[in-house]
C-alpha cells in the first residue's frame, strides 16, 4: 500500500490478503476533506479493473511495496500474504495457495501458475533468482480457467517488469547490507530516445547473502547464495492505435543447497549440515517477451504475446545427507526452447456486452541428465561402485482457445460467463542404466561386472495427448455504492504427465492421470467508515477429482546392484478425491493522515476424501523384493501442507520534519501461523509468530530513503518441512546404518539486520 499525508503521496506498507492494495491514499475533495483509500488498478482479467470491481480474490504489491519490505527474493513474498506459502529449497520448492501446491521439481504443470510480462512460465526457478525493478505483482486466488496459458487450479502470480518513462530520464540506485556479509545491489534507468514515442530501459541486480546462516560441518563450508539479474525493456509507441513493449530478462544463481539435520543429539536450530560433499545449485534463465497492441477503428483490442524462454539447472547432491563415502547425484537440466504465444480481440467499453476471445499455442523441449555415483559392500571386505545414468527426455506442445464473456445489467448486477478448451501432447523417456565395479584397496575399478538397464517411464507412458473444458461462472452485484458481493463456480484442470526421477523407482510411478477440480466461491468487498477502511472477504469450496498427489518420502527396496537397501522418492500418484476450504478476509484502516494498519487472516482446511491404496512409509516393514513399497489409506488425513490459521498484520506510522524536508517512519509486521501436518513424520509441525521492523527517514519530495530494518527480529525459530533419512548404506560392512536424522527441508530464517539506501533521479 501506499501511505498519504494531506497533499503528498508516500511509500508505505502493503495491506497484505485477500483484495486490496491502496495505492495512494489521497485527501478527497469532499466538504469534510476527509482522507480516503484510493481505488486500485489490476490487469486480473487481462484489462485495468478496479480491484474493488472484479468479482475474484487478488492481491496486488507494487515494486515499491518490495523494497520498503526488503524483499530480496522471490520465497521473501510468503511473509506479506496470509494464506501463501513458498516452501522449501532447490528443486524441491512449493508454491501454495489455499491450501494446495506442487513441488516444482514434478514433471507437471503447477496448482499456482507464474506470468512473467504477461507469458506463461514453464520453469519458474529461475523467477526466483531476486526480484528487481518490478513495476507490479499480482496473486490470483482460485482456479484460473479460462483467461490464463495454463488452467492452474489453486491460483497465478503474473508479475510485470518496470516499462520506460517515455517523456524524461529517470532512474534509480539502491544498495542494502545485511548482517552475515549480505549486500544486495540493484540500478534502473529510462532512455527516452525519441519523446513519447520510443524508449528504451535498462536494469540490473547483484545479491549475495548467508540468511539461512548453514554451515556443513563435514566440509567446513558456510552456505552462500548468489545472484545476479540484468533486463532490457523497450517501448515503441509509434502511433495512438499500436505499441509494441520488448523485454528481455536473464538471471543467474548459484546457491549452496547443504541439506540440514536434526536429531541424535542435534538441533535443528544449529543450522547444521554432515555431508561428505557440499550440496549446490546453479541456474541460468533467459526469458523474452514481446507484447503488441492494435486497436481497430471499431475500438476492438488485438494483443499478440509471444515469447522465447530458455532454463538451465544443474543440482548435484550428496544424497545419503552424512559424511560416510555414500551417494551422490548430479542432475543437470536443459529446458529450452519454451515458446509460447497468444493472440486475444478484445471488445472496450460497451454499455452492455464486453468479451475476450483468443488463442494459445505453447511448446517446449528438454533434457534432464541423472547422474548417480553409490559406494556399496555386498558383503564385508567386497567394495562395490556403482554409476547410474537416466537421461530423461521431455517434449510437449499444446494449445487452447478461450472465450470471455461480461455481461453488464445495470442495476441488476454483472453476469461473468468464460470457457476453454485445452489440449496438450507430451513424449517422456528415461532409460536407465546402472553398471557396477569392484573396487581394489588402491581405489582402481575393475569391470563393469554387472550392467542392468530399464525404463523408467513404460513403454505405453511415454506418449500421452490429451484434452479438457474448463471454464467459470461469476455473479456480482452492488448492495450500495460501498459494498459489492459476488458468487462464483470455476473449473481447473491439470494434464497427466510422466515422473522424471533423480534416481530409478518403482516402474508403476513412472505416469500419472490428469486431474480436475470445481472451485465454489462467494465473498464480497465494502468500503466502509467514509472509504477511511475497506473489508474484504471470501469463502470458498474446491474438490480434486483424480488429484495429483505428489508423495513425500515414499521408501522402497532397492535393487541388489544398488545394495538392496531402503530408497526414497517423492513420486506424484492419482488420488481418488481431495478437497480444500476456508475463508480469507482482511482489513485495513487509515487511521490518520501519518498512520494506516491492515490486519489479513486465513483459514484453510484439506482433505483426502477418497485415497486408498497410496504409496506411503507407515512404519511397516518393506517385503525383500525389489521396488518393494508399502500403502495407506489416507483418507480423511490432510492433503495439503499449509496451515490452517495466517494472519499477517502491518502498520507504518510518518512524522514529517519539514524543517529538513524530509520524514521520519517506521514501519512494521507481524505473520503468526498455526501448526501445519507433516505427512513424511505423520506428525504436526508447531506454529509460530515473528516480528519485522524497519525504521528510517526519507525526504518529502520523494528522491532518496534510507532505512534500518531487522526481519525474524525476536529471532524465533521453527521448522516448516522435514523428511526422515532413510538407513545409510555401509560402504564399508555391507548392509545399512539407522542415522537417527532428519532433514530440514525448510524452517523459519534467523534474524537479519540490514540498512538499505535508495536514490532516486
Amino acid at each position: 500500500m501506499l501511505y498519504a499525508t494531506r497533499g503528498i503521496c508516500r511509500p508505505a506498507m502493503k495491506p497484505l490478503a485477500a483484495a486490496v492494495v491502496a495505492l495512494c491514499a489521497l485527501p478527497a475533495l469532499g466538504q469534510d476533506n476527509a482522507m480516503v483509500l484510493e481505488e486500485v488498478i489490476v490487469t486480473a482479467q487481462k484489462k485495468s479493473e478496479s480491484l474493488a470491481d472484479i468479482p475474484m480474490t487478488v492481491n496486488a504489491i507494487s515494486g515499491d511495496q518490495l523494497n520498503q519490505f526488503a524483499t530480496f527474493e522471490l520465497t521473501d513474498l510468503e511473509k506479506l500474504v496470509s494464506g501463501f506459502s513458498i516452501n522449501g529449497q532447490g528443486y524441491d520448492t512449493e508454491i501454495a495457495v489455499r491450501g494446495m501446491g506442487t513441488d516444482l521439481d514434478a514433471a507437471v504443470s503447477p496448482r499456482v501458475t507464474i506470468y512473467w510480462d504477461g507469458a506463461y512460465v514453464s520453469q519458474e526457478r529461475g523467477l526466483f533468482a531476486g526480484l528487481f525493478d518490478l513495476e507490479r505483482l499480482e496473486l490470483l486466488r482460485g482456479p484460473q480457467g479460462t483467461l490464463y496459458g495454463k488452467a492452474s487450479p489453486a491460483g497465478a502470480i503474473t508479475m510485470q517488469s518496470r516499462s520506460p518513462n517515455m517523456e524524461v530520464m529517470d532512474g534509480y540506485v539502491q544498495q542494502s547490507f545485511s548482517q552475515r556479509g549480505g549486500s544486495n545491489t540493484q540500478f534502473g534507468v529510462s532512455i527516452p530516445l525519441i519523446k513519447n514515442e520510443l524508449s528504451v530501459r535498462v536494469s540490473g541486480l547483484y545479491s549475495q547473502d548467508s540468511d539461512d546462516d548453514v554451515k556443513n560441518l563435514t566440509t567446513g563450508k558456510e552456505d552462500t547464495d548468489y545472484y545476479t539479474g540484468g533486463r532490457v525493456v523497450v517501448s515503441w509507441v509509434p502511433s495512438d492505435v499500436f505499441d509494441l513493449r520488448l523485454s528481455y530478462t536473464q538471471n543467474e544463481s548459484d546457491l549452496d543447497v547443504d541439506q540440514v539435520l536434526y536429531g541424535s543429539g542435534i538441533d535443528y536450530e544449529d543450522r547444521v549440515a554432515l555431508g561428505g560433499d557440499n550440496s549446490w545449485l546453479e541456474s541460468r534463465s533467459k526469458y523474452t517477451v514481446l507484447e503488441m497492441n492494435y486497436t481497430l477503428p471499431n475500438d476492438w483490442t488485438l494483443t499478440s504475446v509471444s515469447s522465447y524462454q530458455e532454463d538451465q539447472v544443474e543440482q548435484f547432491l550428496d544424497f545419503d545427507f552424512v559424511a560416510v563415502r555414500g551417494g551422490t547425484q548430479d542432475v543437470p537440466s536443459d529446458v529450452s526452447p519454451v515458446i509460447n504465444t497468444e493472440l486475444r480481440l478484445a471488445s472496450i467499453g460497451n454499455d452492455f456486452w464486453d468479451w475476450t476471445a483468443g488463442l494459445f499455442y505453447a511448446e517446449s523441449s528438454s533434457l534432464t541428465g541423472v547422474d548417480v555415483q553409490n559406494f556399496i559392500a555386498p558383503i564385508p571386505g567386497i567394495n562395490v561402485k556403482t554409476y547410474t545414468t537416466g537421461p530423461a527426455t521431455n517434449d510437449s506442445d499444446g494449445w487452447g482457445a478461450f472465450l470471455h464473456n461480461s455481461f453488464d445489467f445495470n442495476d441488476a448486477g454483472i453476469l461473468t460467463v468464460g470457457l476453454r478448451y485445452t489440449y496438450e501432447d507430451r513424449f517422456s523417456e528415461q532409460p536407465f542404466e546402472t553398471q557396477a565395479f569392484l573396487l581394489q584397496p588402491d581405489g582402481t575399478e575393475v569391470g563393469p561386472v554387472q550392467v542392468i538397464t530399464r525404463d523408467g517411464v513404460a513403454l505405453e507412458d511415454q506418449k500421452m495427448d490429451e484434452g479438457a473444458w474448463t471454464g467459470t461462472v461469476k455473479y456480482q452485484y452492488n448492495v450500495s455504492m460501498d459494498m459489492m458481493v459476488y458468487g462464483s463456480y470455476d473449473r481447473g484442470w491439470r494434464a497427466g504427465a510422466a515422473n522424471i526421477s533423480g534416481r530409478a523407482q518403482p516402474t508403476e510411478f513412472g505416469a500419472f492421470d490428469s486431474e480436475t477440480s470445481d472451485n465454489l466461491e462467494l465473498g464480497m468487498k465494502w468500503s466502509l467508515m467514509e472509504s477511511r477502511g475497506l473489508l474484504n472477504v471470501a469463502a470458498y469450496y474446491q474438490t480434486y477429482t483424480d488429484y495429483q498427489y505428489q508423495t513425500n518420502a515414499v521408501s522402497f527396496r532397492q535393487p541388489e546392484i544398488d545394495g538392496g537397501g531402503i530408497g526414497q522418492t517423492d513420486t506424484v500418484v492419482n488420488v481418488g478425491e481431495a478437497e480444500t476450504m476456508g475463508v480469507e478476509a482482511e482489513f485495513s484502516y487509515l487511521i490518520d493522515t501519518n498512520w494506516l494498519m491492515s490486519i489479513s487472516a486465513s483459514y484453510n482446511e484439506t482433505e483426502f476424501t477418497d485415497a486408498k491404496g497410496v504409496p506411503c512409509t507407515n512404519g511397516d516393514p518393506i517385503a525383500d523384493v525389489e521396488y518393494a513399497y508399502n500403502t495407506c489409506d489416507l483418507t480423511g488425513e490432510p492433503a495439503g501442507r499449509m496451515p490452517q490459521w495466517s494472519g499477517v498484520v502491518t502498520s507504518e506510522y510518518s512524522l514529517p520534519l519539514s524543517r529538513i524536508g524530509s520524514e521520519w517512519y517506521v514501519r512494521g509486521l507481524l505473520k503468526a501461523e498455526s501448526s501445519r501436518f507433516a505427512a513424511s513424520i505423520d506428525d504436526d509441525l508447531p506454529g509460530y509468530a515473528f516480528v519485522d521492523l524497519y525504521t528510517g527517514l526519507r525526504s518529502q519530495d520523494g528522491s532518496w530513503d534510507v532505512f534500518l530494518w531487522g526481519k525474524n527480529l525476536f529471532d524465533r525459530a521453527t521448522l516448516l518441512q522435514v523428511k526422515p533419512i532413510p538407513p545409510v548404506l555401509d560402504p564399508v560392512n555391507s548392509g545399512t546404518v539407522e542415522t537417527g536424522y532428519i532433514e530440514v527441508q525448510n524452517q523459519l530464517a534467523p534474524r537479519t539486520v540490514g540498512v538499505t539506501a535508495k536514490y532516486n533521479f
